[in-house]
């Protein structure tokens, strides 16, 4: 699912620090769920040709009006067009989630 303006309650960055903290562990059935709700979000983004380019526990929040994890920081996806290989060449993202052969 995307999401532009959707009220969300919280990233799963918050989610996963509040879980360490208060030593709740994810059912397998939740872990699941979450991985199947961010495949479908990659999915459709990639139907429509966007790559998102910043996936991430900041930029995947929770929506309770949805009951469901939604793929949200957009502002570094891009359209691709025509040859997907340039999309690489182009650097960006948070350096702690970059693979150490970018850094």
């Amino acid at each position: 699912m995307i999401v532009l303006g959707e009220s969300a309650s919280a990233s799963l960055h918050e989610i996963l620090n509040f879980r360490k903290t208060t030593k709740m562990s994810w059912t397998e059935g939740q872990f699941e769920s979450l991985c199947y709700q961010l495949v479908r979000g990659v999915m459709e983004l990639h139907s429509s040709r966007i790559a998102h380019r910043d996936i991430r526990p900041n930029n995947i929040y929770y929506c309770s009006s949805k009951h469901g994890f939604v793929l949200g920081g957009l502002a570094q996806a891009v359209q691709v067009e025509g040859d997907e290989k340039a999309i690489g060449y182009n650097l960006c993202g948070v350096p702690y989630y970059l693979p150490n052969y970018l850094v």
